[in-house]
């Protein structure tokens, strides 16, 4: 599937009006200003080793006011990555069924990245089609992350965020929580 930075910004525009919406590298956006809090949701597992994280931490840091919060989750960790897990999801929308299917393969446990797949059979209109999309993404330990973010000046926690059984339906690789952090500035 292809999709660019301008149909994520109509969406959120969309969804949320009133907030301003900046599209740009997370390693090296600069936006001339401070925050209470920085979220990165579903985003930092695209970095794919110790020094891709270490610049977006830089970035968060630069942006946050002294005392500021930097939250954000990982989709998995090296304690409970699995090789060949395979999730899934079924969604419906108006005129539209989505089969969603993620498949996650390592092909060097020895590096700081495994690959995930993503395969979608969807019904439009009477239609259906298959969409695939592959993505590196970053594979880190608990402990690994913690001490690149006080390396940086946060004082940081680790948390296993345990979404709600409704977020787990229909998914089947087991993952019982997303590693989650919180860093101060």
């Amino acid at each position: 599937m292809k999709t660019t930075g301008k149909l994520y910004g109509r969406l959120a525009r969309r969804l949320n009006p009133d907030v301003a919406y900046a599209v740009g590298d997370m390693r090296t956006l600069r936006l001339g200003r401070t925050y209470d809090a920085v979220v990165a949701w579903d985003s930092l597992n695209h970095m794919t080793g110790p020094a891709d994280l270490e610049k977006v931490f830089a970035t968060a840091y630069r942006h946050l006011e002294k005392g500021g919060v930097f939250f954000f989750l990982l989709d998995t960790d090296r304690a409970q990555f699995r090789q060949g897990a395979v999730d899934g999801y079924i969604g419906r929308g108006k005129g539209v069924k989505i089969a969603f299917i993620e498949n996650l393969y390592d092909p060097d446990p020895s590096d700081s990245h495994y690959e995930t797949r993503f395969v979608f059979l969807i019904r439009r209109k009477g239609g259906f089609s298959v969409e695939t999309d592959r993505f590196r993404c970053g594979l880190f330990s608990a402990g690994e992350v913690p001490a690149l973010l006080r390396k940086r000046g946060f004082r940081a926690r680790f948390l296993k965020c345990r979404p709600g059984a409704e977020a787990l339906e229909g998914c089947s690789s087991g993952q019982g929580y997303y590693p989650a952090f919180i860093a101060v500035k």
